[in-house]
């Protein structure tokens, strides 16, 4: 179809549009500008909604991690989950490179300060370093990152 024909049906979708809504026919006239691409959204523009994300798979990483705090003579020690959207066989990964990952957490945890696990903002920022060395840890293992989040299944400082 030629560039002015397209121009022609397109004026003439939003013509039809315009008299229907004008005559009462609200519905109808939205109907014709969708299929026409006139509204956001439409049927020229960009899908309604976006496909919905799969559910979280969770994993519990086996037994706990215990590491001595960075600034004080005090130890942390705690019980860690992971998440993906990527589907319950991406937590395969996980699995397979469970050594790779519990020295990843390891080496982390010890890094942190007190404050890292005795405040809330403190073990916010600690789940997202523990997501990006467990992605690391997997990628440098020769699989794909695939933790979206980390979860304390435990966590005791003394």
């Amino acid at each position: 179809m030629s560039g002015k024909a397209k121009g022609g049906m397109g004026k003439l979708a939003a013509v039809v549009a315009v008299v229907l809504i004008l005559v009462g026919g609200v519905g109808a006239g939205a109907v014709v500008a969708d299929r026409a691409g006139l509204l956001p959204g439409g049927a020229g523009g960009a899908p309604h909604t976006p496909p919905p994300s799969p559910p979280p798979a969770y994993v519990a990483l086996t037994g706990n991690f215990t590491a001595n705090l960075a600034d004080s003579g005090r130890f942390v020690q705690i019980g860690l989950g992971v998440s993906t959207r990527e589907g319950p066989d991406a937590l395969e990964q996980v699995r397979a490179n469970e050594i790779a990952v519990r020295s990843a957490v390891i080496e982390t945890l010890a890094a942190q300060p007190e404050s890292a696990v005795s405040s809330a903002p403190g073990r916010a920022a600690l789940r997202k370093a523990l997501a990006a060395s467990v992605n690391a840890a997997l990628v440098t293992a020769g699989a794909k990152a695939v933790v979206a989040d980390v979860h304390f299944t435990s966590l005791v400082v003394q």
